[in-house]
């Protein structure tokens, strides 16, 4: 899988991200559509942007990483996601650690959602 996946020329190292994300679902069962919201006719920047991605794909809720609140929540509770009447929940994973050492490195369960969405 690595092999073919290094031997292909691509034009930037997003897009070798891509197909490399891509080959992992693919081998791992995972079937949801993938998008590239470079793709999507929106614009905004931070939180409104991700707002406007929602809009865009109508979607209700928005799932982050806990470090992003930082500038979600500068202003209000939710930020654009709050006037825009889009729920925003948070995921704070933290890696099991033994010893100083991490141990069991695996993915998260997968969580689903609409899958018209994925």
């Amino acid at each position: 899988m690595l092999e073919a996946l290094y031997s292909e020329t691509y034009t930037s190292i997003g897009n070798m991200n891509c197909a490399i994300i891509s080959e992992i679902c693919r081998k791992i069962g995972i079937t949801s559509l993938l998008y590239s919201s470079s793709n999507f006719p929106v614009q905004g920047n931070k939180d409104s942007l991700l707002v406007n991605i929602c809009k865009f794909l109508i979607a209700d809720s928005y799932l982050s990483a806990i470090g992003s609140a930082a500038y979600i929540a500068k202003d209000v509770a939710g930020g654009e996601f709050s006037r825009q009447c889009i729920d925003l929940f948070y995921l704070n994973y933290e890696h099991p650690v033994d010893g100083g050492t991490m141990s069991r490195m695996s993915f998260p369960a997968p969580m689903q959602y609409n899958q018209k969405l994925l």
